[in-house]
């Protein structure tokens, strides 16, 4: 499979298939579940923008996280999944997977808040007043700790 990032421009660390490529490549010996990665190419050239190659891995897309189709047994099923992977991933020590200088250390969630309020602003069309509220409320929560 070919990832790229996607064509147009692009929102401040959007799109950062080399971080992907990086995590996965990191984490193909580690109990959580990865394709195998083949190859980064960060040289435009080749094909107008950054990819990488990996592994097809069948499997299903779930767009609405509710699984409105999905029997309450299925929805278990899935939810149960998530949390296994999930768990996993916390369970590992980055070190052991080359990933100990991945990342910045501190406050995740502020900086996960101001990028998400930034890259919000920077496509806004419309004034949205309960989107305006939301983002006041959650700067106020991550400030209160």
């Amino acid at each position: 499979m070919l990832r790229k990032k996607p064509p147009g421009k692009l929102l401040t660390s959007a799109h950062m298939v080399e971080r992907e490529y990086r995590i996965m490549h990191g984490l193909r010996e580690s109990p959580c579940p990865v394709p195998r990665v083949h190859l980064l190419c960060e040289d435009e050239d080749i094909i107008g923008t950054t990819f990488f190659i990996m592994d097809y891995v069948e499997g299903r897309l779930l767009k609405n996280p509710a699984l409105p189709n999905s029997s309450p047994e299925d929805r278990r099923e899935v939810y149960l999944e998530m949390n296994q992977v999930l768990g996993s991933l916390h369970c590992i020590d980055p070190r052991e997977y080359g990933l100990e200088n991945f990342g910045k250390t501190g406050n995740y969630f502020q900086r996960q808040v101001d990028r998400w309020t930034k890259q919000y602003l920077a496509a806004k069309t419309d004034e949205i007043e309960s989107m305006e509220c939301l983002m006041k409320w959650v700067a106020r929560q991550c400030a209160s700790g």
